[in-house]
């Protein structure tokens, strides 16, 4: 009689050894995944973005004061990316204390090589509250580093930090008083700019979850129901949120959930922005009728319609006149010359008021739709626009914001000598927002000056 033969170990154990091992293999899985997270966070968190972010939160009194002390950073920080051309970092830091629990958002951007912290707010959770840390920032970055900010920019930055300060912490009272006097008084900047546009950008609260902004302009209007001012800042979140669905790319790159969202976003901003008008009068809203109008295809009726209201009000708000030749370029409504004929008929229209200011304004305006090539491809005269900059130069004769306007396009049609004297002037004032960066300022005005590189 044959004996059995012994079973191998494996024939033995393999109900036991194979759980084991895949076990050990899902743990090495484990501890290798969360090297690589260990590893993630430990880079975030030595990024200067999160450093500054979570020093200003832990210094920041009204923080405490909500959340308790001490307080502590969550573990998982999440961060997203945008490249160019603003090269977009955007990071969420959670944090708690006894009392409660928030987030950090911190956002900065890289435009010309030049990274800039824009944003570290605190949300707190369950609250509806949103503290700004960054109040006057250019100010302070101009007196810790000794370099020169135009005076108009930390002017704007401070109207914008105080209508956002406002706004998150519900004071809908005083934002009222602070639009109705923007509005009544037409108040501009040193560069002819108008103070009721910054107020509104101010609240365009791009990178707010848009339930959150919803909610704080529901509670506005339950609080303030006939409100002019709430009407028109929600229509303007509606239309940026229309175009973050939307996307920046060609209409062929838009998905068509993009376009579904895109179109009903728009149709809510249009609904919002006339009932806006059963309230009063406001040059802002019939500016913002002008961009629906734009973005729904409209009939050019439409757009002029509100285009003669908005100058009926304000005949220097630069920013219809934007708003109608953006309406007339070709990738939008218009034919070939047709923005430029507009161009004329405004300048026209003005000059009586400002001379031939209007044509420098609107073409600066529409010069990046065109990049360096705008005097090529447009019939924009740069002789026109050179006099247009130095009536506006006579009219507003303290502004660094207009000699920075005035030196970029001299710098886009070529003209050397003419940008050699306005970057003497202008000295190191320069605008970082209008050159894209310092360092194009810097290699723009090494170009006009003739310096070694």
């Amino acid at each position: 009689m044959d004996q059995e033969k012994p079973k191998s170990r494996w024939a033995r154990n393999w109900k036991w050894i194979l759980p084991c091992a895949s076990l050990a293999v899902f743990l090495v899985v484990i501890l290798v995944v969360g090297a690589i997270l260990a590893g993630m966070q430990g880079f975030i968190r030595s990024t200067p973005l999160y450093k500054q972010g979570w020093a200003k939160a832990k210094a920041d009194a009204r923080v405490r004061a909500e959340l308790g002390e001490p307080l502590k950073e969550g573990w998982w920080a999440s961060v997203s990316l945008r490249g160019a051309p603003e090269n977009t970092v955007k990071l969420r830091i959670p944090i708690s204390g006894p009392k409660g629990s928030g987030t950090v958002y911190c956002i900065s951007t890289d435009r010309g090589g030049e990274p800039r912290i824009s944003t570290i707010d605190v949300e707190i959770a369950g609250k509806g509250l949103r503290f700004c840390l960054l109040e006057n920032h250019d100010e302070h970055r101009e007196q810790a580093s000794g370099e020169h900010v135009p005076v108009e920019v930390v002017e704007r930055n401070r109207l914008r930090e105080q209508t956002l300060s406002l706004f998150r912490n519900r004071k809908f009272g005083e934002l009222e008083k602070l639009a109705e006097k923007l509005r009544s008084t037409k108040s501009k900047f040193s560069s002819g700019r108008s103070k009721l546009w910054a107020f509104y950008n101010a609240l365009d609260l791009k990178d707010a979850p848009p339930e959150s902004a919803l909610g704080v302009f529901g509670e506005w209007l339950k609080a303030y129901p006939e409100s002019l001012t709430a009407r028109v800042a929600r229509g303007d979140f509606y239309i940026d949120w229309a175009w973050a669905a939307r996307g920046g790319g060609y209409a062929d790159t838009v998905t068509e959930e993009g376009w579904k969202f895109y179109n009903e976003r728009i149709e809510l901003a249009r609904k919002s922005l006339e009932e806006a008008e059963k309230y009063g009068k406001d040059v802002y809203l019939y500016n913002r009728l002008m961009t629906v109008a734009r973005a729904e295809s409209s009939p050019r009726e439409e757009c002029e319609a509100a285009f003669r209201k908005a100058t009926a009000m304000d005949p220097e708000f630069y920013g219809s006149y934007m708003e109608m030749a953006e309406y007339l370029l070709p990738r939008w409504h218009g034919g070939p010359g047709e923005f430029e004929r507009f161009v004329e008929s405004a300048t026209d229209m003005t000059r009586s008021r400002v001379r031939e200011s209007m044509y420098a304004v609107i073409a600066h305006a529409m010069q990046s739709t065109y990049g360096g090539n705008f005097f090529s491809e447009t019939t924009i005269s740069w002789s026109r626009v050179d006099k247009g900059f130095r009536d506006l130069e006579k009219r507003r004769p303290n502004s660094e914001i207009v000699l920075n306007m005035h030196a970029h396009m001299a710098c886009i049609a070529k003209d050397r000598k003419t940008a050699k004297q306005l970057f003497l002037k202008i000295g190191e004032a320069c605008d970082a927002e209008q050159w894209e960066g310092k360092d194009n300022f810097k290699a723009w005005k090494r170009w006009a000056l003739e310096m070694p590189r």
